[in-house]
């Protein structure tokens, strides 16, 4: 527990920074409180928005079942807290800019003084990368965690934006849905989704050449073709006891 509570800690911290971020900004004498001192303070509430969520994946991947039912970081969503007081000082930031150069503002952050841009704002700002699930069953929790915390639960992007953290990697396994209606086979018993089968190719815009996985597939016609990220999701791999 040691490096969890040295990890809080550091979360803590950061968040005292973006909090003093206004503060420190209406520090500056007048005539230091211009459009660069602005989009610097936006730089720096990027960089410690950006830790924050490499800390929280971290803080998610070491908890334990009882550490998220009992510790105050979990019960009292303390990353919403923080996530919140991002949105609040981006939006405050953005209405500084806008006053001081409000044809930058339309050019460069793409916002306007409402509530809803500000929050899309948000959805610009530095991401890490999603913790890669390994499709061990005993580890999908911690993946579900971490992945409902940074992304799945976020009202401020829709289901398009979200479907760009869903990355798959050549090599993984992954089932394909399935729509085709067999004749004679009722649509509510067919299952959803077939498989496994295997990434070949990334082609970008998540979109994925699936192949049959070699030696494993058997089938008069073998698999190849192009799907977006929404027709596929990881195949969970049982564990084995040995």
């Amino acid at each position: 527990m040691a490096e969890f509570e040295e990890l809080l800690e550091a979360q803590y911290s950061t968040l005292t920074l973006i909090q003093r971020i206004m503060i420190n900004y209406h520090k500056l004498p007048k005539t230091r409180r211009t459009a660069t001192a602005v989009r610097s303070s936006i730089a720096n509430l990027k960089g410690y928005w950006d830790n924050c969520q490499l800390q929280h994946a971290k803080l998610c991947a070491l908890a334990d079942e009882d550490t998220r039912r009992l510790h105050e970081y979990f019960t009292k969503d303390k990353f919403l807290f923080i996530s919140d007081t991002v949105e609040e000082v981006m939006d405050t930031l953005s209405e500084c800019l806008e006053r001081l150069q409000p044809s930058n503002v339309q050019l460069g952050l793409n916002e306007s003084s409402s509530s809803h841009e500000t929050r899309v704002s948000i959805a610009h700002l530095p991401r890490i990368d999603i913790p890669k699930f390994s499709g061990e069953i005993t580890k999908w929790k911690t993946f579900r965690d971490i992945f409902e915390s940074l992304v799945s639960s976020r009202g401020d992007l829709s289901n398009v934006q979200k479907l760009h953290w869903i990355n798959h990697k050549i090599g993984d396994y992954v089932l394909i849905r399935d729509d085709r209606n067999k004749i004679g086979v009722s649509s509510k018993l067919k299952p959803k989704y077939k498989g496994p089968y295997q990434i070949a190719k990334s082609l970008g815009n998540n979109r994925y050449v699936v192949k049959d996985i070699p030696g494993f597939n058997i089938a008069q016609k073998s698999m190849d073709t192009i799907l977006s990220s929404d027709r596929i999701k990881s195949w969970i791999k049982i564990p084995v006891e040995k």
